[in-house]
């Protein structure tokens, strides 16, 4: 059976290509499915050490099975993600993945409502240094729908859990020094919830949304994977 590979980051630097379809046996499991991927593309050998399995837009682990048609992803440490994509307005959420610049106003205004009382706002800017180099610029890519798909949850479960209406919007694409790479807006009826709920939101996306950044200096780059720099090239991988 067949199965498809979405590759991004810097699989996608390293391999050249975005997806790969690949042949495997009827009882694979996601384990089979990456050893497959590097045989095929023998730069991407990382994969199984580094990685966290995906299927269908969703985190598994590596003995689940697959089947026909699935959608395989393997993710690797996140940075911490032009259609863009929401909830219907009667919604407490609002996630928009965009290559266009962000802008905090609609944010606020979504999140602003009668009964609530705290309105906290995050932005989350592009930095002219990290680990001792300066930043000349930044590029993020992403899984986009499952990126989407978890920036929605963690929303949601802020909302849930704090009684709060919340919007993210996170920008894909080169951002320059001092752009905003990600906006959070959150409305509660007191400001300790607000606080609180804001940084749930931003602490959380850095953890489980596919998203990475290309760091670009004079003279050098890398992927940023958690607390790892990852060649962008397959030299050194």
């Amino acid at each position: 059976m067949r199965v498809r590979v979405e590759l991004f980051g810097r699989a996608a630097s390293q391999s050249g290509r975005r997806e790969a379809s690949l042949e495997v046996r009827e009882d694979a499991t996601l384990r089979d499915v990456a050893a497959a991927l590097v045989a095929e593309l023998p730069v991407l050998a990382w994969i199984p050490d580094l990685c966290r399995p995906a299927r269908n837009l969703e985190y598994a682990q590596w003995g689940d099975s697959v089947a026909e048609g699935d959608e395989v992803s393997f993710i690797p440490p996140v940075s911490g993600g032009s259609a863009q994509q929401g909830r219907p307005m009667d919604s407490p959420t609002l996630v928009q993945i965009t290559d266009a610049p962000l802008d905090p106003a609609p944010l606020v205004a979504f999140v602003e409502a009668p009964e609530m009382g705290a309105v906290v706002t995050f932005s989350g800017n592009v930095r002219n240094h990290n680990r001792g180099r300066r930043v000349e610029y930044l590029e993020y890519d992403a899984y986009r729908p499952m990126a989407e798909r978890q920036m929605r949850a963690i929303a949601e479960e802020a909302a849930e859990r704090w009684s709060c209406r919340v919007a993210v919007q996170h920008r894909l694409g080169r951002l320059e020094i001092g752009d905003p790479s990600v906006l959070i807006a959150v409305a509660c009826a007191h400001r300790g919830d607000a606080f609180d709920a804001c940084r749930y939101v931003i602490d959380t996306l850095k953890e489980r949304v596919p998203i990475w950044k290309r760091e670009v200096w004079e003279g050098g780059e890398v992927w940023i994977e958690g607390e790892r720099d990852a060649p962008v090239t397959a030299e050194g991988a």
